[in-house]
């Protein structure tokens, strides 16, 4: 056995050595399969002169396959995702997204989406005030005072659709216990009714340079606070209470400044065809000058929503109850009493005439002779998502005799 192991034992060992370099050689060059984190921005590329394309797909989720050692030299960089809208005018499109990668040996697995949706608009552009919207709030016994901007307006641009509903631009200046002045360039952002960020906007020009003096606090001051809303709440609809959580809030600064606040807004809320009740958290519009003692940022805004409702008047039959078995009725004075109901338009118009009745329960009533009976609203039968308004007459002459 020994014979054979040691025979030729020069050329097995470089065997071995061969097979062992060509197994290090293909694991360290397996194949990787992988996605590439964070994903892929898409790019709209030949957008016409004056147009701008808009889509919801802003980015793709790229899986690739390559080699461990080609890995390392793969980025963001080195891929593009885009939409081509060469020869494309105004209007929603349905297109492919495509994808490009300069780096050798490199294979696209898969990618989602495979297609974006996007709607190409004239680009059309305004003049808007620069607002500044501080966040935080400066040292102990100081505030942050009325805030200097530079320019005050400023040129954006974007699709009309979106370019319509923008008021102003948005500096965002960020305080953290500062003692001293603010003085900073600051990037404009456009904020929706929900403090959200509006893309596809561009501004000209993109930053501006934002003073904020940091004063004395002198006095403070509770306010409540004061709901704004945008929009048409949906037809037959109303709304019946707003509330707000918290309902007040302390505010500090200049006494010259708190004299002029009586209440602090809230951002306006959209209440487009709102048909049900609804809680949203809103961000304050705090004045400039003005600073809210503890904090408080947003509020959570409650809106009660009823439908419109009217009355109508129905003469309600009249339904008695356990009658002793030894009596009778010779008369109900009150054949029908007329009930005005209130509910919403739509139920009323399909109200029967027969719908509204009045149980009289005479169990009490054991001997005949003549009984008045005052009629109340638990005695009144209803039709569903109705309410009782008034009823007339009020009480029921009933004449009972001996069968």
């Amino acid at each position: 056995m020994l014979k054979i192991i040691t025979n030729n034992w020069q050329i097995k060992l470089l065997s071995l050595i061969v097979g062992i370099g060509f197994w290090t050689y293909v694991s360290s060059n397996s194949i990787k399969v992988a996605d590439v984190p964070g994903g892929i921005p898409v790019e709209m590329r030949n957008v016409q002169d004056g147009t701008v394309a808009i889509s919801a797909v802003d980015k793709i989720d790229l899986k690739l396959t390559a080699e461990k050692q080609i890995w390392s030299k793969i980025s963001a960089d080195s891929i593009k995702a885009y939409v081509n809208l060469s020869g494309l005018s105004s209007g929603t499109h349905e297109l492919p997204i495509q994808v490009e990668i300069d780096i050798a040996g490199v294979q696209i697995s898969d990618y989602t989406p495979h297609k974006a949706l996007v709607r190409i608009e004239p680009k059309v552009s305004k003049s808007v005030p620069v607002n500044v919207k501080i966040e935080g709030s400066a040292g102990d016994g100081l505030v942050a005072s009325i805030p200097v901007v530079d320019p005050e307006n400023v040129e954006i641009f974007g699709a009309k659709s979106i370019v319509d509903k923008i008021l102003e631009a948005t500096a965002v200046i960020r305080l953290d216990g500062d003692t001293n002045d603010v003085n900073k360039k600051v990037k404009l952002v456009a904020l929706n009714a929900d403090n959200e960020k509006i893309l596809n906007i561009n501004f000209n020009p993109e930053e501006v340079n934002v003073e904020v003096p940091i004063v004395k606090a002198e006095s403070t001051k509770t306010v409540g606070i004061k709901v704004q809303t945008t929009g048409q709440i949906a037809q037959g609809y109303w709304i019946s209470n707003i509330s707000t959580n918290p309902s007040e809030v302390t505010i500090t600064g200049k006494s010259t400044v708190l004299k002029t606040i009586n209440y602090i807004s809230t951002k306006q809320i959209n209440i487009d065809n709102l048909d049900k009740n609804t809680t949203k958290n809103i961000e304050l519009d705090v004045p400039a000058g003005i600073t809210i003692v503890d904090q408080v940022n947003s509020v959570n805004v409650t809106l009660q929503i009823n439908q419109t409702s009217t009355t109508k008047q129905i003469p309600a039959k009249i339904n008695t109850q356990n009658l002793a078995s030894n009596l009778k009725i010779d008369n109900i004075d009150a054949e029908k009493i007329l009930v005005n109901i209130a509910g919403d338009n739509k139920i009323l118009e399909n109200v029967a005439s027969d719908a509204v009745k009045i149980n009289l329960d005479l169990a009490k009533y054991t001997t005949e002779g003549i009984y008045y009976l005052d009629v109340t609203n638990s005695m009144i039968e209803l039709p569903a998502n109705t309410t009782i308004v008034n009823f007339f007459p009020s009480s029921v002459k009933i004449t009972l005799s001996k069968k």
